[in-house]
């Protein structure tokens, strides 16, 4: 075996570095993951405070599906938690430029039934902020 072929299949790793939430912000990094499309689908949050101080976490199973609903339904999920913790201003940061495409346009593109599942999570969505973050 030649190390050349090794060597392109090795993993890339690529460091990230978090950035604080400015003062009095809660910040909540938002990831999912689906094995198939459609296929299996997970979501998951970790929120931290302006200090970096841990506040809490959710997982949870979406079933089957599209990559892009469970991107959606978990991205609802985090401005329900907000809320339920009053959390007034919230930063959701994710690695899906569409949903961030998505909750900054006034004219939605959310498909109707998760929309109506959530309607008042995302009147909830004008005080936030949202960020993208690519991974590759």
């Amino acid at each position: 075996m030649d190390s050349k072929d090794i060597d392109s299949k090795a993993p890339t790793i690529k460091c990230l570095k978090w950035q604080l939430p400015l003062v009095q912000v809660m910040k909540i990094n938002v990831d999912v993951g689906a094995s198939g499309a459609p296929g299996d689908l997970t979501g998951g949050g970790v929120s931290r405070d302006s200090f970096g101080v841990f506040r809490g976490c959710f997982a949870m199973n979406h079933g089957r599906g599209f990559a892009f609903e469970s991107e959606l339904v978990t991205a609802f999920y985090a401005i329900e938690l907000a809320n339920d913790n009053g959390w007034q201003n919230i930063w959701r940061e994710y690695d899906s430029l569409y949903v961030v495409q998505i909750f900054r346009s006034s004219n939605s593109a959310i498909p109707w039934h998760l929309m109506a599942q959530n309607q008042e999570d995302y009147r909830r969505n004008a005080s936030c902020c949202f960020s993208y973050f690519q991974r590759r």
